[in-house]
Formats: C-alpha cells, sequence, structure tokens
C-alpha cells in the first residue's frame, strides 16, 4: 500500500477542527459534573424532558455520527471493512462500544446540560413533584439507598444517599416533592417529602 504524502498524512491526522469538537465534549462533561461537585443531584423536570426528547436524539445522533466519521476516517486498522475476509472483533465491538457511549453522551447532554445551565445562572428556591418507580434500600460502594422516578432519563433520574427511614416510606408510585435551588426544567435536590405528609 502506498503512503500517504506528508501533507495529505497531516491534513487528514491534525484537522484543528476535531481538536475543537473534542474540546467542546470535554467542556460539556465538565459541565455535567457540576452536580458532582456540588454534592447534590440534579432531576430535570418531566416537561423538560418530554420537550427536549427531540433535541436530544439529534444531537445523540451528531456525536455518533462525528465519531463515527472520526473512526472510518482515522482508523488505520480499518476494523469497519473485511480485510484478508478476517474482521478485528475485538476491536470492532470496541470501537462500537465507544460510538455508543458517544450517542448516549450527545443524548444526555441535550437532556441535562440546558436545564442545569439555567438553574445555576437564574435559579431560586423550587419544589418539584415526581413519581417514585423503584428504591433500592440496601447499601452501595457507589450509589446506595438510592430511589428512582418515572419519566426521567437514564443517569438524571435517581437519588443517592437517601435516608433510610425517608426511603422506607417511599414505595413505586407515590408522590415525592423534590425541592432545592431550580427552575421549572429541573432542580439541584436537597430534600424529599412524600406528598401525604402536607396532608
Amino acid at each position: 500500500m502506498t503512503d500517504l504524502p506528508a501533507s495529505e498524512a497531516k491534513r487528514r491526522l491534525s484537522p484543528k477542527w476535531v481538536l475543537s469538537v473534542f474540546g467542546m465534549l470535554t467542556a460539556f462533561g465538565l459541565l455535567a459534573m457540576f452536580e458532582f461537585l456540588s454534592g447534590r443531584p440534579f432531576l430535570p423536570s418531566p416537561a423538560w424532558v418530554a420537550y427536549a426528547r427531540g433535541p436530544a436524539w439529534i444531537a445523540g445522533l451528531a456525536s455518533f455520527a462525528c465519531m463515527l466519521w472520526v473512526f472510518r476516517r482515522y482508523d488505520k486498522k480499518n476494523v469497519f471493512h473485511f480485510r484478508d475476509e478476517v474482521v478485528e472483533i475485538g476491536h470492532l465491538f470496541g470501537s462500537l462500544i465507544l460510538l455508543a457511549l458517544y450517542f448516549g453522551f450527545g443524548y444526555m447532554a441535550a437532556q441535562k446540560i440546558p436545564p442545569m445551565f439555567d438553574a445555576i445562572l437564574t435559579g431560586h428556591r423550587v419544589e418539584m413533584t415526581l413519581t417514585v418507580e423503584y428504591t433500592m434500600p440496601w447499601e452501595s460502594k457507589y450509589c446506595g439507598r438510592e430511589v428512582t422516578f418515572v419519566e426521567l432519563p437514564l443517569g438524571a433520574s435517581s437519588i443517592c444517599g437517601v435516608r433510610k427511614d425517608l426511603l422506607d416510606t417511599f414505595k413505586p408510585g407515590s408522590k415525592i416533592v423534590v425541592s432545592g435551588r431550580g427552575t421549572a426544567w429541573g432542580v439541584f435536590a436537597d430534600r424529599l417529602r412524600l406528598v401525604e405528609d402536607e396532608e
């Protein structure tokens, strides 16, 4: 196989716009990590999730397409094609998993970052009513005493570390008032209570 000219190889292997895309994705990732730095989980509202579902799919597919283009153009092992009638299965599966992760990253960025950014800049004390999907009362290294809510996307649907006495009162279908700093589009949760507590 004939090697590419040096100028062509340089153009293909280090385009500035590709570096800019990775920089932008990194910035989004750091912003998405803000909730961990704040110590308070961020939950987007069901209204925002429904509103952003279409844009989230577009963002996920755009992220997927960007990485697929990079793989097709820069993957020296050429794993997306048959080569001497042998497919490098391990590398192919790894690439597909990475593509799926980038789709999920783009999807979650659209679902989570805009309302989180809005809550940081313009948020105030708000309450949001959510419905419990299930609870996990046992301890865990990563997310013990967890409550998960319906209508929220994976990765932005749970709160960990709930007090055991409070978690024991939550059942699937329970209505929970989540309060904290936020807007109508989402909230940094710092307090939970059953709707029945107000009766």
